[in-house]
């Protein structure tokens, strides 16, 4: 089953989008518009064998979960968090390239089958140091699962990922932002704090192979959070692709920019990937880190400070 552009004029369409935009989160009884599970999931779960390492105890040290669910960017002045659900997908590499070039940061909320499918992915996200982030082991609606399912769905997801890079999340998102009150206790148990979102680009609902008439949609609804201080705009990678996501990831990456926001993760971080290269052109490769939009850089293989320093951007 594949999604379609609403039935609408182009011109209708447009505007009934960009003045109506979805809510931000599921509202208890009223649940949103979802995409069928066939455009979600790379693969039927019930071909895939569950990861052995199936254990609520965690392998780094979460910063203090908390209940509840959270809405607003962390961080202090303007900041906005990038976040990507239902990956890792076939853009999911392009949509990281795009956000290293900056030098910026975002959570990518990954589903464990899908990391089954496209481990290398996973990897390459970890090593570049963006934050990874919990979303089911298959994408329940987490409301009308049991409180065993429930844990089952949360503790196979990290599972896998300590399996491909040896560290779990410490940020949970519920499939189509769907939770109760168990699902809120079974992630603070777990060390996780639960993550919705505050603008919805309702991404999910382009066609794969992605268009002007949709990429020109998702900016417009995600130029919404200008008037937030702290925006969490929510975003797709999932299997089936999300080509207009990807291109108008430039475009809103500007825009927050152009307007003084920072981004982060959900964790607060602003990015700090390491980075190699002949900084002095002596034909020595040397270390330096990424942090944001600065460049930190050493001209030999010690210890010690940076030598230099530049930044891009504005």
């Amino acid at each position: 089953m594949r999604r379609r552009a609403p039935s609408l004029s182009v011109g209708s369409a447009l505007l009934v989008s960009v003045l109506a935009l979805p809510p931000a989160q599921a509202a208890p009884g009223n649940p949103p518009p979802r995409p069928p599970l066939s455009d979600v999931l790379a693969v039927d779960p019930a071909t895939v064998p569950p990861p052995d390492d199936v254990v609520s105890t965690r392998a780094v040290t979460c910063p203090s979960a908390g209940y509840g669910v959270r809405t607003s960017a962390p961080g202090s002045g303007k900041t906005v968090a990038l976040t990507f659900d239902d990956g890792p997908g076939p853009e999911t590499t392009g949509v990281m390239r795009v956000l290293e070039d900056p030098g910026l940061t975002g959570t990518f909320f990954d589903i464990g089958v899908n990391m089954t499918v496209r481990p290398t992915a996973v990897q390459a996200l970890h090593s570049q140091d963006f934050l990874l982030g919990n979303h089911t082991w298959s994408h329940p609606d987490m409301r009308t699962q049991s409180s065993t399912t429930q844990a089952l769905e949360m503790d196979r997801q990290p599972a896998e990922q300590r399996s491909l890079v040896g560290d779990s999340p410490c940020v949970f998102r519920p499939p189509y932002g769907s939770y109760n009150s168990t699902t809120l206790s079974l992630a603070q148990a777990r060390g996780m704090s639960v993550w919705n979102w505050s603008v919805d680009t309702g991404d999910w609902e382009a066609p794969p192979s992605g268009s002007t008439y949709w990429t020109n949609l998702i900016v417009s609804r995600a130029q919404g959070g200008g008037s937030q201080t702290h925006p969490v705009i929510l975003m797709h990678t999932q299997p089936d692709g999300c080509a207009s996501t990807l291109a108008a990831l430039p475009r809103i990456i500007t825009y927050y920019r152009d307007r003084g926001y920072t981004f982060v993760d959900l964790l607060g971080g602003q990015g700090f990937r390491p980075v190699t290269g002949d900084w002095d052109g002596d034909g020595d490769t040397t270390p330096g880190v990424v942090r944001g939009d600065a460049w930190l850089v050493r001209n030999a293989n010690t210890s010690g400070g940076a030598s230099g320093s530049f930044t891009f951007g504005p």
